[in-house]
């Protein structure tokens, strides 16, 4: 039975619950269970009545939801269908009560799932603007803001007039100049040759990854994203493209599964990581800033050549 997690969810458990039963996964990948009794180091459901000495799940990973354990793992040592029973070690602190969910993985537990998660969270980047208004003065010098003053994040910088957004429709009946990217000097600074007017902006767009390479913003059940360089004490949280990490997910799972293998279940698994490859870079390639239909403006230089005002022709 594969757990029904909502399609936009953003939370840790239920983009790991789409992964971990997403159809490349094969047949009884993950299994939603509702405890009908219980003891310490045992418990037992009627949805998992199948026929005696029935081991499907022996040896899957059980991760409770509910009560006091919630959060809590247990490896099934010992799985009998005639009983609906799953057997574990060590004993959990608290006891089971009746009706508290719990998700057996087939493959990996769910720790092991969460560190895939943050791999995709580091390794996809989103698109961010991020605009710098005119302050007064005569600025040539401007600090790449954060967070994007790495290397390779930055994509591009364009200034364009003080009361519009890049993206917006009004915006693409305006010229926008592009800053030669010689003007960024090493990531740090931008250079320009005339300082803004009143009337003007800088925009810096930019593909920072939604997870610095030391950030792991997946560490439980219930964690969701802040992307990097977003404070998660006054900044909220962020749904990520839902697709894209559970795809990227699944690679990243049938990976390791295609590794441990050999023969025919290798070859097997093999087609189901190549076709879910495609998906995802099919996924990839959909991920990313989008332009507008029409833009006028020079691509070289936002100051050109024989251009005497400081206004937006």
């Amino acid at each position: 039975m594969v757990v029904p997690a909502p399609a936009q969810a953003n939370d840790a458990l239920s983009l790991v619950l789409q992964a971990a039963g997403h159809p490349d996964q094969g047949d009884m990948a993950l299994y939603l269970g509702f405890v009908a009794s219980a003891t310490p180091t045992s418990l037992q459901d009627t949805g998992l009545y199948t026929q005696p000495n029935d081991q499907s799940w022996r040896r899957s990973w059980a991760l409770f939801l509910d009560g006091a354990n919630a959060g809590e793992e247990r490896f099934i040592q010992s799985a009998d269908g005639g009983t609906g029973t799953l057997r574990w070690q060590p004993p959990l602190d608290f006891a089971l009560g009746a009706g508290e969910r719990f998700v057996l993985f087939r493959d990996y537990r769910f720790a092991q799932w969460l560190n895939w998660l943050n791999e995709v969270a580091r390794n996809i980047h989103y698109p961010l603007d991020v605009y710098v208004p005119y302050d007064g003065g005569d600025r040539l010098r401007y600090t790449i803001p954060d967070p994007i003053g790495r290397a390779g994040w930055l994509q591009e910088v364009l200034l364009g007039p003080s009361t519009l957004s890049y993206t917006a429709p009004e915006a693409r009946s305006v010229r926008w100049y592009h800053v030669n990217p010689q003007n960024v000097e090493g990531d740090l600074y931008l250079v320009l040759s005339r300082p803004l007017s009143a009337s003007q902006q800088l925009l810096f767009r930019a593909r920072p990854p939604f997870a610095y390479e030391d950030q792991s913003p997946y560490t439980d059940v219930h964690s969701v994203l802040w992307p990097a360089g977003r404070d998660p004490a006054t900044q909220p949280a962020v749904k990520p493209p839902v697709r894209l990490f559970v795809l990227g997910t699944v690679w990243r799972s049938l990976q390791q599964k295609v590794t441990n293998l050999t023969g025919q279940p290798r070859a097997l698994w093999q087609q189901n990581l190549e076709r879910c490859a495609r998906q995802y870079a099919q996924a990839c390639a959909e991920w990313g800033p989008k332009e507008m239909t029409w833009e006028v403006g020079y691509r070289d230089d936002w100051y050109p050549t024989g251009t005497l005002s400081w206004g937006n022709p």
